[in-house]
């Protein structure tokens, strides 16, 4: 247990920005990615750490778009910059659950590696 630590908070908005913040910490010149369905917290925390805010399409069921984020990813923006992606796992307005697993698959393909 001596490995483990946790962050409990009263609501998601402060999640949010807590994990938002603790990104820009590690990665000062990153690029925020979320998709079009993200809880509204997510891109009020780029403005207000002022950090590139890329919006990335859905799927018909209210996914994020996994083309449209390879797309995002490889687009000139994000030309050597480091990412910071907001998984939803139930959106707020259609439950959407996005693809991890695909998320972390797309991230491998197009160069990027998990920070240890």
């Amino acid at each position: 247990m001596k490995d483990m630590w946790g962050y409990v908070t009263n609501c998601g908005t402060e999640g949010n920005l807590h994990v938002i913040l603790t990104g820009r910490e590690v990665l000062p010149e990153d690029i925020l990615y979320c998709s079009k369905a993200t809880h509204y917290s997510v891109p009020k925390a780029s403005r207000m750490y002022r950090i590139p805010l890329c919006l990335v399409n859905l799927y018909e069921g209210g996914e994020i778009n996994l083309e449209h984020l390879r797309s995002c990813l490889q687009g000139g923006k994000a030309q050597n910059k480091p990412a910071i992606i907001n998984i939803n796992m139930g959106t707020t307005v259609k439950g959407a659950g996005d693809d991890l697993n695909g998320v972390l698959a797309l991230l491998e393909e197009t160069g990027y590696s998990r920070e240890e």
